[in-house]
């Protein structure tokens, strides 16, 4: 969600477009543009109908941004870097640092 709002210029998530293939086709311009430059993603999903405090930080599937999508154009990519869940601490209480270290080593299988 951090480089969308730098993307489209705006500050919270509530001013983003609200289209999944418009999102899509800006991560996927991004990830073009900068791979070789990243070395740790902070993996989040966000809604913004839901406002800036609630919409943002979600965790993986509650939002709008095509997640699985992205992690598959990464592991084509042969990206090698670390991903941090970036994710509510409400989420790791909830399901627990194991089913969220899972989820996200299944996106990027």
């Amino acid at each position: 969600q951090h480089y969308m709002e730098w993307y489209y210029g705006v500050e919270g998530v509530e001013y983003l477009p609200r289209s999944n293939w418009e999102l899509r086709g800006t991560l996927e311009q991004g990830w073009e543009q900068l791979k070789l430059c990243v070395k740790e993603i902070h993996l989040t999903d966000c809604d913004p109908r839901m406002g800036n405090q609630r919409g943002r930080n979600l965790y993986f599937g509650e939002g709008i941004l095509p997640i699985q999508d992205f992690c598959a154009m990464v592991k084509q990519s042969g990206w090698s870097g670390y991903v941090v869940p970036e994710i509510s601490p409400l989420e790791v209480w909830k399901r627990g640092p194991s089913e969220i270290y899972e989820t996200v080593k299944e996106f990027f299988e």
